[in-house]
């Protein structure tokens, strides 16, 4: 399903009339968001998925990481790397520069960089101090980002409000179609890209004030309240 091409508008039909409504996107974070499963994630998505509507993965992993995604075929997009990179059914295609490979040595030879992708640097955020300092040297062309006890590099303005952005365009449909759901702080950007905003409750402190509704389930179970909600026509 990644990549296909639809329409911006879900048709219902009742008792011989046919209504129009506005096709809604859920833009889902992944780890704290859903990765804690529930038995009733996946029919709550298909369900979803046959009422017209669209699924997003917006997540912080490796674009590599696409083809082992356990939700892959009920996305119409991905966007990895923190917002670095959109995959769609042509692949990957990364949506802003890699750090340079002189700043990726330094950061690794200090032991600060754990892993990179294509277009993110993994780190500890214990180490923000230390990576401070050596992105001094390389200029101001970078962004920390946090995200709970991990900290990011990226190229500036690429974040999870442009990833989500580009997915939205991709898909043809309005940030006011859009609800975004998340749990870290790095989901703050993402709900800039939506017109609609929900956070599980096991989210920090700063999304949940954020949040246009903090949701009662944790993890997977409360995007299947999310879920539930927008097909009951209530968010």
């Amino acid at each position: 399903m990644v990549g296909a091409v639809v329409p911006k508008t879900a048709q219902v039909c009742l008792r011989g009339a046919t209504l129009v409504r506005m096709r809604r996107v859920i833009v889902s974070d992944y780890d704290g968001t859903v990765t804690e499963s529930s038995p009733a994630l996946l029919p709550a998505l298909r369900r979803f998925l046959a009422a017209g509507h669209l699924f997003v993965l917006c997540s912080g992993r490796y674009a590599e990481w696409a083809e082992e995604c356990p939700l892959r075929d009920l996305c119409a997009l991905l966007v990895l790397e923190n917002g670095g990179c959109l995959v769609d059914g042509e692949g990957v295609r990364e949506l802003g520069p890699a750090p340079t490979p002189e700043l990726v040595e330094a950061l690794l030879r200090g032991g600060y960089a754990h892993d990179h992708g294509r277009v993110v640097v993994g780190m500890r955020r214990a180490d923000e101090p230390q990576v401070a300092a050596i992105l001094r040297r390389y200029g101001d062309d970078y962004a920390l980002i946090k995200n709970k006890d991990s900290l990011m590099l990226l190229a500036k303005g690429v974040d999870k409000e442009s990833g989500a952005r580009a997915a939205l365009a991709e898909l043809d449909v309005s940030p006011d179609q859009a609800i975004a759901v998340g749990d870290a702080e790095n989901d703050l950007a993402l709900f800039r890209a939506c017109g609609k905003t929900a956070a599980v409750a096991n989210a920090v402190p700063e999304l949940k004030a954020a949040a246009d509704l903090v949701l009662d389930g944790e993890h997977a179970t409360g995007v299947v309240e999310l879920i539930e909600l927008v097909l009951d026509g209530k968010f």
